[in-house]
């Protein structure tokens, strides 16, 4: 009997240590000592180009406790920005920012003259009017009244009423608004991508004055034709419009021959006049606050 069961201990201990050899070889342990190794996440996997397979998408559970796991890891989603629209938005906001050089204090020349109104127009920091465009057109006369108001660096507000053509129905109006502020820009059309898009789709139906003096507060990218001109100005005698002494500079521009009406002390515009088409501003002021909600889209 002693003989037998040395011969099956004998036998049990070769097995034994055989089955852990051959599991040794081949790499494989028991399942109860494999450490738990967490998988990566699958946004770690996304960007080491690995597939995230459908199981993997339900969380995990501790084996003890049954209870999910947290994540490891935070995905931080970021939506893209059109380009467009960034592209649009960020030349904006550098068209309104004022000049490098100081304007030119004692202006002597007509040219002197025009462009120490351009350069005040872009240093000022708030802007406010109220005008009015007269303009013939095949023999009918047209009026549109419009009001700016403006902040540096990004809020605008420009607003036109416009009379129906047709005479007898002359006391029918229309009024177009757009509002900027903080990179926002609309209209009552709808949202635009930058002030310089909503104005030039105001230009047009407001017979320039969407255009007048937003391309003297703000630096667009085409320039003003209306002001540009290949020839020099020439300076006419000096006039009062509406209790304002103003210079009476003579240019030919792209449109046309033109006189600019400029104040002296403030070297803003007050009256633009050429063939056909005249444009009047008044209330003119660049010191009286404007509330926020002017530039709020209602």
């Amino acid at each position: 009997m002693r003989i037998w069961l040395g011969v099956l201990l004998v036998l049990g201990c070769g097995s034994s240590s055989s089955n852990l050899s051959m599991q040794k070889q081949s790499g494989k342990e028991n399942p109860s000592q494999q450490n738990h190794v967490r998988p990566a996440s699958k946004g770690a996997q996304a960007r080491a180009g690995k597939p995230v397979a459908a199981a993997e998408s339900q969380p995990e559970h501790n084996s003890e406790s049954g209870e999910p796991e947290p994540e490891s890891e935070l995905e931080l989603v970021i939506p893209d920005i059109e380009p467009a629209v960034a592209q649009a938005e960020s030349a904006s906001v550098r068209a309104l920012l004022p000049p490098v050089k100081p304007c030119q204090k004692s202006p002597s020349t007509a040219d002197e003259i025009v462009s120490r109104m351009e350069c005040e127009y872009r240093s000022i920091g708030r802007y406010q009017d109220t005008g009015e465009v007269r303009s013939d057109r095949g023999g009918i006369q047209m009026t549109i009244l419009f009001e700016t108001h403006f902040v540096r660096p990004d809020m605008f507000r420009f607003e036109f009423t416009s009379h129906h053509p047709y005479p007898p129905l002359h006391h029918l109006t229309t009024t177009h608004t757009m509002w900027a502020r903080g990179g926002q820009v609309h209209t009552t059309s709808g949202r635009k991508l930058s002030i310089e898009m909503a104005v030039a789709g105001f230009t047009g139906i407001s017979r320039g004055a969407a255009h007048l003096v937003p391309a003297l507060l703000m630096r667009f990218r085409d320039e003003p034709q209306w002001i540009s001109s290949n020839s020099p100005a020439r300076k006419r005698r000096d006039d009062y419009w509406a209790g304002t002494t103003c210079y009476r500079v003579a240019i030919v521009t792209r449109l046309g021959p033109m006189e600019l009406w400029i104040g002296n002390s403030d070297f803003l515009l007050r009256k633009l006049t050429m063939a056909n088409w005249e444009v009047i501003l008044d209330n003119v002021d660049t010191s009286s606050a404007i509330p926020e909600s002017v530039f709020i889209k209602p």
